[in-house]
């Protein structure tokens, strides 16, 4: 259960930083 938690923790923390760049990048 807590590692599940734990994975999608990550993907999502993953995705978060990816759209954080690809904004970061249009605002430039």
């Amino acid at each position: 259960g807590t590692r599940a938690i734990a994975e999608m923790l990550k993907k999502n923390s993953s995705l978060r930083v990816i759209e954080l760049n690809n904004n970061m990048i249009e605002y430039s």
